[in-house]
């Protein structure tokens, strides 16, 4: 399970990526769906450095979004199995980090289509999903959890 350090590596890295392949305009679809999966290590990182996640008004000590799955299956004596880790990391994010949970859930579902139905994105469409909401997301962390991430796109 990687740490902190390892989620804001790789989220590192990832914008180091993007900040060099948004001036390509041949791929948009891996833009939409690289500044996701940039988003879900900057969550993870959120998750980590938070140390405890809230669900239904009850506080989880967790430091990796699946391991919800599995507290909640404890807590409730009952089997989660049909919630995918998307879909926790999903209901993290809404009940513990609302300030980016329309960002992120925006970036989540255009990258779902990016990835399995559609090609070809709009430079508008690109702006408007990924870039300004992977700001949002890198902005948020900084505030929020000193992730001094920075970000030129």
């Amino acid at each position: 399970m990687p740490n902190d350090k390892a989620h804001l590596t790789h989220a590192k890295h990832n914008i180091d990526f993007l900040e060099n392949f948004y001036k390509k305009s041949e791929f948009r679809d891996w833009a939409i769906t690289v500044s996701f999966y940039t988003s879900l290590h900057i969550i993870e990182y959120a998750i980590f450095k938070s140390g405890k996640i809230k669900y239904n008004d009850k506080d989880y000590p967790i430091i990796h979004s699946y391991q919800l799955k599995s507290a909640i299956s404890k807590t409730l004596n009952s089997s989660h199995d049909t919630l995918s880790e998307h879909r926790v990391r999903n209901i993290i994010v809404s009940q513990n980090f609302p300030a980016i949970e329309l960002a992120f859930r925006l970036l989540f579902e255009k990258s779902q289509i990016a990835r399995y139905r559609r090609y070809q994105w709009s430079e508008l469409e690109v702006n408007t999903f990924a870039k300004n909401g992977l700001k949002k997301i890198v902005k948020w962390a900084n505030e929020s959890f000193s992730a001094k991430l920075s970000i030129n796109l």
